[in-house]
């Protein structure tokens, strides 16, 4: 059995670095379930509960993929896509992860080249099989 590892544990298991997920929604609680989620997914979570945050912390951080809310303080998560698209790369993985459900939002979130749109509440396992195909796919594109 592997002993737990702590986040400052540099680490990684042989030949399967850890994937680093930011997720970014204002409400502490559902950001805290889906990083406790992501790290039982086998993922490095980070938290920012604004757009200013979260663009901050992606310059060390550096995540892989970012879950996004859309009503956030300030910029919207639409915006903070379109702002982490054009500083990070089409290679950065951008889902939302939002309680609306019109397809103005859906065609928003396209136009700022977000990938994924996934409605509130999020389905756990949904999650899971999402990162681990979006991973898998980076994995094989190098």
């Amino acid at each position: 059995k592997q002993a737990s590892m702590s986040p400052g544990d540099s680490k990684p298991l042989a030949s399967k670095p850890s994937r680093r997920v930011l997720i970014v929604d204002d409400c502490i609680d559902n950001a805290e379930m889906m990083s406790e989620a992501v790290s039982y997914f086998g993922y490095e979570p980070a938290i920012a509960q604004d757009a200013a945050t979260a663009l901050g912390l992606m310059q060390h951080f550096k995540a892989d993929a970012v879950l996004l809310d859309i009503e956030l303080p300030g910029m919207d998560g639409i915006e903070l896509g379109r702002q982490l698209r054009a500083e990070h790369g089409p290679e950065l993985n951008i889902v939302v992860i939002s309680g609306y459900a019109l397809a103005r939002y859906r065609s928003d979130a396209a136009a700022a080249g977000i990938q994924h749109y996934l409605l509130k509440p999020v389905e756990l396992g949904r999650l899971e099989d999402l990162l681990k195909s979006i991973f898998s796919g980076a994995e094989r594109g190098g």
